[in-house]
């Protein structure tokens, strides 16, 4: 159960209750105070609550006062876009892209970055695993975008300016929502500083996720640890307020005069968490607890555990279904055999209304082919009523093709022609 399901939920509360918008990834949700976090941890079969980073690096994280620096340093028609390189040991540089891609419309292929718990078992969702451990796992999209071809013994590392959570800026950002996304919730966005750091490569995911955290197509994944002593190294105490102006946002305290939208900034918390349970049997009892609560989960689930859990049922199954169709062949063999009397009685009774042996035979004959045609006739009405329930339910044990058919005719034809007919030429002689 345990291998199936895993033992990590991801939690967030929504912007809006009424509109439910799916994780934005950007850090638009309000942060969860310790209060909240101190309920999670008091719910039943709940073993650790952990602030969960998960966040675009892009335009919107960087601090009012950095964005000018690099819309020159990186500019594209107005767009911040972030450059990741790839290097060998010898710090050469193999592949690099900017992120959104600037061939994609609307500014797709943003770059997001989640984290991961440094003890937690992933081995499901890694695709290549490196010799280096506590890296970057980048996910199997940027991986190919960056035409990262890994192997487990190559050292590869990832090097890009990285925006590290500093503040929760509130009064700036908002959600559309109804149609054309005329109508707009208040939220807020991550602010940081940025810096540039080179990341170790431990590997390359098989998709987007990693555990019970999702990220988009285009991303990557760090360790938990390593994230939060950045925050810890670069965190702040104190809240600071931003206003705009016509060169953008600048500090209140230099524009004293200026009339602008406020931004207010409040130290960094983190808005969404990865809770931990003491067994996946017990899974769905927290989620209903959390949900109670008010927030919105999403939890892991294994694709190859699935897999081996169902060719192991349908191995049992199929080992199962060929013992009893083995039981009942030799019941049916024996109860055939032991019915020779009767047969042999069937055709002395009409031998003596006057026909010959050979015609009274040829009546069991047709007997048996009678039997043999309405018993595949129903073989095939119960297996198709069979396969339409599976394909319901999306469950095959077994695969419906078109040989299926001259199997069931072929085999019922052995079993209730064939067999009986020998039976009844042994017995004749021996009469």
């Amino acid at each position: 159960m345990d291998q199936l399901y895993g033992n990590e939920i991801f939690v967030y509360q929504a912007v809006d209750s009424d509109i439910y918008p799916v994780y934005s990834v950007d850090g638009f949700e309000f942060p969860i105070s310790e209060d909240e976090k101190k309920k999670i941890r008091e719910l039943d079969h709940v073993l650790e609550v952990y602030d969960n980073v998960l966040l675009m690096q892009g335009g919107l994280i960087y601090l009012p006062e950095e964005v000018e620096y690099y819309q020159q340093l990186e500019n594209d028609m107005g767009l911040i876009r972030r450059k990741i390189t790839l290097l060998d040991a010898d710090s050469q540089i193999l592949s690099e892209n900017s992120y959104p891609l600037e061939d994609i419309p609307n500014g797709g292929y943003s770059l997001s970055m989640g984290t991961y718990l440094d003890d937690g078992n992933y081995s499901d969702d890694i695709e290549i695993q490196t010799q280096i451990k506590d890296g970057v796992y980048l996910t199997h999209s940027l991986a190919e975008q960056m035409g990262l071809d890994l192997k487990e013994n190559d050292e590869l590392y990832l090097e890009m300016n990285f925006s590290i959570p500093q503040y929760i800026a509130y009064n700036d950002a908002f959600i559309g929502y109804g149609e054309e996304n005329e109508e707009l919730i208040p939220c807020c966005e991550v602010k940081g500083k940025t810096i540039r750091l080179k990341f170790p490569v431990s590997g390359v995911l098989k998709g987007g996720t990693m555990g019970a955290n999702f990220g988009q197509d285009t991303g990557f994944f760090l360790s938990y640890s390593y994230l939060w002593s950045l925050i810890e190294e670069y965190r702040v105490t104190e809240s600071i307020d931003y206003v705009s102006t016509d060169a953008g946002y600048v500090l209140r305290e230099k524009a004293p005069e200026a009339e602008g939208r406020m931004m207010h900034c409040e130290p960094y918390q983190a808005n969404s968490l990865i809770v931990t349970v003491d067994s996946a049997s017990n899974k769905q009892t927290v989620i209903k607890s959390l949900e109670k609560l008010g927030y919105r989960v999403s939890s892991q689930y294994s694709q190859v555990y699935a897999a081996q859990f169902s060719n192991n049922m349908e191995s049992n199954l199929f080992l199962l279904s060929i013992t009893a169709l083995i039981m009942l062949a030799i019941i049916y063999f024996v109860m055939q055999f032991l019915n020779l009397k009767e047969e042999m009685n069937f055709i002395n009774f009409f031998e003596q209304l006057g026909f010959s042996k050979k015609n009274a035979k040829q009546l069991c004959l047709k007997k048996y082919m009678n039997e043999w045609l309405s018993h595949s006739l129903l073989c095939l009405l119960f297996s198709f009523i069979y396969f339409k329930i599976c394909q319901r339910l999306a469950y095959f044990p077994m695969a419906a093709t078109y040989a299926f058919i001259p199997i069931i005719f072929i085999l019922s034809f052995v079993i209730l022609f064939v067999y009986p007919m020998l039976i009844l030429l042994i017995g004749g002689r021996k009469s």
